[in-house]
Order: C-alpha cells, then sequence, then structure tokens
C-alpha cells in the first residue's frame, strides 16, 4: 500500500522562511531608518553643542577685549586665541573703520562670512561676529572670528563609522541566529504539520488531512478518467468496550483496527482515521472496480476476534461503500453517501453496502418521521402488538412479548427498528416507553378482568436506566391498573446494562424489589462480565436471534445457544430463545433444556384481538406444535 501523498511546501509557506522573510523584511525597512535617525540625533548633538561653545567662547572674548585700551594688546590677545588651535580667524574691526588683526598672515586667508549653522559655505570655518562694548556700554567694534569645525565633523564621521559596524553586528548576530533557530524550527515545523494532519493514536491520516488526499485524487481521476471508491467503516458497539472494559482496550482496539486495514488495503489504498472508531479507505484506479472484494475481505479480516490479555472480543464493522463518479464528484457528497450506505448496512446487519439513491430517500425518510414522532405520540398513532412465547416445558404460551408500531398516516405501519433509535436520539425515548406501557398494562388489566392473565415483557432502553424516577412511574402504572407485579416483565439489552453498570443496577434493583422479573435481551452481543452477570436481579436471559436462526446449519451458533443454556442454568436463570423459524430448531431447543422459545414458527406478532382469539380464548390441542402455532 502507497502511503498518502503529501503537497510540497511552497518556500513562502514555511514557517521558517516565513520567520526569515519577515526578519529580513523588518530589518531592511526598520534598521536603515533606526540607523539614519540615530546618525542624526548624533550629529545634531555635536553640532549644537559646537554652535554653543563657540558662542560663548566668541562673547567671552568680545567682553575681555572691550576692556582693552590700546590696539596692540587686542592685537596679542587675538594672536593668542589663534595659537590655542581653535580659532582660524580672528580679527576686530572698529566702528571708525580701523582693523585689527594678530600678525600670524596665514590665518589672514579666510574671507570672513557670518554663518548661522554648522558646515555652511564651501570651507570648514564656522563664522561669527560678537559686538565690542566700552566700558559705557556702547558698541566700538565687532570681533570677527572663525572656529575650525574640522574635529567636530571628524567626531561625527567617528560616530557613524562606529554605528555602521554596530549595525553590521546585529544583522550578522541576527542571521547568525535564524541560521542556528532555522534546523530547529523546521523540525518543530515539520511536527506540528504532521500532528495537525494525523491521528495521534493510529499514525493515520485525519480527517483534514483525508479530505485534501480525496480532492487531489479527485482531480486526478477526473483528468484521467479514472474511478475512485471511498469505503467508511465503524465499528458496531464499540462505546460498549470503552465503558465496560476501559479506554486503553479500547484503544488497542482502535491500533489493531488500523493495523488490519493497512494489511487487507491494496497497493493504490489510503487508509485514514476520521475520527473516534470511524475509518475510511480510499481505493484508486483499477482496484475500485473490485471495491466490493475488498469490502469483503476488509469485513471478514476485522471479524476476526480480537484478543485483549484474556479477552476475546467479536467486533463487527458496518461498511459503507460510494463511488467517483458515479454517487459524487466532490469529497463532501463522497463521504456523505458513503456514510448513508454505512448505516444502512448498520440498520441491515450486513457486512457492507453500496450507496444507492434508494437509500438516501430512507433517510429523508427518517428525517421525516423524527419530526412527526412527538404528534405521533399525541395522537395515539402508535399501536402494539404481542408475540407469543412457549414454554417448552408444556407446550402452552406462557408469556407474551410486547412489540410497537407507528400506523402512519402517509408511510403505513412502520417498525419499531426504524422510530425508536429517532425516539433516542431526539429524547423522547422515556414518553415512548411510558406510553407502551400503558397501553400494555391496559391491555393486561383487560385480560384479567376477562379471566386469562397473561405476563407481558416490554422492553426498556439504555436511555431509560438513566431515568431515576422510573421504579415509580412503573409502580404507578402498575396501582393505576390494578396488577400484580408478576403479570409484568422488562427486557432489556445487555449492552444497556453494562454501559453503566453501577447506576443501572441500582435502577433494576428497585425494580426487581417490586415483584417484576428481569429478563437480559440480546444475551451474547455484548460484552458481559459474569461476576457481574451473576450478581445482577435478572430471571431470564434471552439469547439473540442471530444465533438461534441457523444454529441447525452452524455448528458454532448451536455451540453458542447451548453454551448459554448451560450457563444460565448454572446461575440458576431460566432462557429464552428468539429467532425461532424451523420445527427442527424448537425441537433441537427443547432437547438442550431451553425453557421459553419465541418466533416466526410459533407466531408473528399479533394484534390484541388477534393474539385474544388465537391463543387465549380458543386454546387448542397439545398434540403437536407444528399444528398448534404455525
Amino acid at each position: 500500500m502507497v502511503s498518502p501523498p503529501t503537497p510540497r511546501p511552497r518556500l513562502l509557506k514555511s514557517l521558517t522562511a516565513r520567520l526569515l522573510l519577515g526578519l529580513l523584511a523588518i530589518h531592511a525597512i526598520l534598521l536603515p531608518l533606526l540607523f539614519v535617525g540615530l546618525l542624526y540625533i548624533v550629529k545634531q548633538g555635536y553640532q549644537t553643542q559646537f554652535v554653543e561653545q563657540v558662542r560663548s567662547s566668541a562673547y567671552l572674548l568680545a567682553s575681555h577685549l572691550s576692556y582693552m585700551d590700546s590696539d596692540k594688546a587686542i592685537a596679542e590677545q587675538l594672536e593668542e586665541a589663534l595659537l590655542s588651535g581653535r580659532i582660524v580667524h580672528a580679527q576686530a574691526v572698529l566702528t571708525t573703520g580701523r582693523i585689527i588683526a594678530p600678525n600670524i598672515s596665514q590665518t589672514q586667508t579666510h574671507i570672513f562670512h557670518e554663518n548661522f549653522a554648522f558646515g555652511e559655505g564651501a570651507d570648514t570655518v564656522y563664522f561669527i561676529a560678537a559686538p565690542l562694548l566700552t566700558l559705557n556700554g556702547d558698541i566700538q567694534g565687532v570681533l570677527q572670528l572663525g572656529y575650525d569645525e574640522t574635529p567636530t565633523r571628524d567626531q561625527i564621521a567617528f560616530a557613524n563609522r562606529r554605528g555602521m559596524i554596530l549595525a553590521s553586528i546585529y544583522l550578522l548576530l541576527s542571521f547568525a541566529l535564524v541560521a542556528f533557530l532555522s534546523p530547529k524550527l523546521t523540525r518543530m515545523q515539520k511536527k506540528l504539520v504532521y500532528q495537525a494532519r494525523h491521528d495521534s493514536l493510529t499514525g493515520l491520516p485525519n480527517r483534514n488531512h483525508m479530505q485534501d488526499i480525496i480532492e487531489q485524487e479527485i482531480k486526478i481521476a477526473r483528468h484521467h478518467a479514472k474511478p475512485l471508491a471511498l469505503i467508511l467503516l465503524d465499528l458496531d458497539h464499540f462505546k460498549e468496550i470503552n465503558d465496560t472494559l476501559g479506554h486503553d482496550v479500547g484503544d488497542s482496539v482502535l491500533i489493531e483496527t488500523a493495523s488490519r486495514l493497512h494489511a487487507c488495503a491494496p497497493a493504490s489504498g489510503i487508509v485514514a482515521r476520521l475520527g473516534g472508531d470511524e475509518f475510511s479507505l480510499l481505493v484508486r484506479g483499477d482496484d475500485a472496480i473490485h471495491t466490493l472484494k475488498i469490502a469483503d475481505t476488509l469485513s471478514r479480516i476485522l471479524q476476526k476476534p480480537f484478543i485483549e490479555g484474556e479477552q476475546s472480543l467479536q467486533i463487527r464493522p458496518s461498511v459503507g461503500i460510494a463511488l467517483f463518479p458515479d454517487h459524487g464528484t466532490d469529497f463532501t457528497t463522497l463521504l456523505r453517501r458513503a456514510d448513508i450506505a454505512m448505516y444502512e448496512a448498520k440498520r441491515k446487519r450486513s457486512d457492507y453496502i453500496i450507496y444507492d439513491s434508494s437509500i438516501d430517500k430512507h433517510s429523508l425518510r427518517k428525517l421525516t418521521m423524527s419530526t412527526e414522532l412527538r404528534e405521533a405520540l399525541e395522537r395515539n398513532e402508535l399501536v402494539i402488538y404481542f408475540q407469543p412465547k412457549l414454554d417448552l416445558a408444556d407446550n402452552k404460551i406462557s408469556s407474551a412479548e410486547v412489540l410497537v408500531r407507528w400506523r402512519h398516516p402517509r408511510m403505513g405501519l412502520i417498525s419499531p427498528d426504524e422510530f425508536i433509535p429517532l425516539a433516542e436520539q431526539v429524547g423522547l425515548i422515556d414518553s415512548l416507553t411510558m406510553y407502551v406501557l400503558r397501553l400494555a398494562l391496559q391491555q393486561s388489566q383487560a385480560w384479567k378482568i376477562a379471566g386469562t392473565p397473561i405476563k407481558l415483557a416490554v422492553n426498556l432502553s439504555a436511555w431509560n436506566l438513566q431515568n431515576d424516577a422510573l421504579p415509580g412511574q412503573i409502580n404507578s402504572l402498575l396501582t393505576e391498573f390494578d396488577l400484580p407485579a408478576s403479570l409484568l416483565e422488562l427486557e432489556i439489552t445487555e449492552s444497556a446494562i453494562f454501559s453503566d453498570l453501577a447506576h443501572a443496577g441500582e435502577i433494576l434493583e428497585q425494580i426487581h424489589a417490586t415483584g417484576i422479573e428481569l429478563a437480559i435481551d440480546d444475551f451474547g452481543t455484548g460484552y458481559s462480565s459474569l461476576s457481574h452477570l451473576k450478581k445482577l436481579p435478572v430471571s431470564y436471559i434471552k439469547i439473540d436471534k442471530s444465533f438461534v436462526m441457523d444454529m441447525d446449519n452452524n455448528e458454532n451458533d448451536s455451540a453458542i445457544v447451548h453454551a448459554s443454556i448451560n450457563l444460565a442454568k448454572n446461575l440458576g436463570l431460566r432462557v429464552i430463545a428468539e429467532g425461532i423459524e424451523h420445527e427442527q430448531t424448537l425441537t433441537k431447543l427443547k432437547t438442550i433444556g431451553c425453557d421459553l422459545a419465541q418466533g416466526f414458527f410459533i407466531s408473528h406478532p399479533l394484534p390484541a384481538d388477534d393474539f385474544e382469539k388465537r391463543f387465549l380464548l380458543n386454546k387448542p390441542p397439545r398434540s403437536k406444535l407444528a399444528e398448534q402455532f404455525v
């Protein structure tokens, strides 16, 4: 089997590339701006400091010269200023027009032009004028000075060079850090991408990754006119494994399921876990033509026992198939229709079913029923039928199971397999159970008054066992119809009890305390623990019809039935077998010690009047079973 194609990520989609390009962009834009700004501030600082010092020095010298009373003294002072090195031009221009200058001729080459900012003109001299005052405060002339800007310019240039060096070091360190982190970021990115696209438990592609794969494969299949098949499956009653044996066992089952799917998938197949206990298999090219054969192989492999410690779990998958392009040309449509086929397989207990448009109409039918069920209860559209149970010890009808039917005004008579799951989904199961119990006890009261009392068995849902008010509600109905508890039996599926054993056990103890007998329905299809089973207040186990119907031809089914009867006897329980369709089955059950029998060979479910006429009023002779119950 090939590994799923993983699209090669573009550079810009890489987390590392994005970080690197982001870092480059930030530095390319912000660093020059920051660098230029800092250099501008440094430059302005040096220039401002220079101008302030020059002005202070010029005015101080002018003030000093104002006290001198001879031209010679002024010239000597100016010459001394020139020798300091900072001043390159100095002269005093009196109001009389006379110019007093030092004797150093080379400094007189500069032409005075007063500057107002640092760096004006083509030279490197900053010229400034300061007034010469008399002792009386009158202006006697102007002191003209030229200061050398070169040292300050050198300071600014040095700051620029230092800034360039620091910026270069910063960039090198940044890129070195990125280079150091890139491999780690790349590995982290790959790990995150893998985790986002794969199931953490099984390592299979998850739903999102499978969607990408299928959409990509659809494009290829459309271009090359090749078929595709989407096989969808889940594990029946998987929740019971988690609830009864623990999530560790459930996880082991899921891992083993993934391994088996890999083993039976064709070379072109891609296996994915879509969530929970739901898996998919995409089959491409020529293999898609043989999808039914693949689905059959897959179903048989998954039905082999799962060995978990000392537990041997028999798990049955439900498989649905949708084909491209016949059933859909996009991922959403294919998945929805494969899902519809899968639930149809679950409903019919088929190994696998390929999508058909008639199934989709059935789903629309379910949607319609779910919205009308509440009104059906209010309008009393639900009726009850009775299927007799034959006591094999004396060949008498000792009790009957109550089965509900929906007499729909447009759809006709609807079986409980269709609407009871809907009642559980929309929260009407408690109301439906009370509705059926009321009708059953009302009919039981009528037969009791007529002198033909018979025990009636009513089914409870797993949801009913979550209702703490259930025992009180049942007692109220028995009181209302003045019936003894011995005329009522309640059947609870094995999975319903063990989904929440502690709470269900409390409810069942309260019901049993009133004298109502309890039976475990569909025995053998769940994952009950014998240590728990013997502690429950049950009187009967009811062997599921899937084992009884073919026990004459299947040695495994016959062995399961025989073992279940022996187990029940050892626990002090009575046994009911359902699904009896042949006389030889009935005879064999009686031989191996079964107590009660139920099935079409004895009688189909009947309305109350027909049941009464056949089994309560006109009792047939007891010579031959075939003549009595056909």
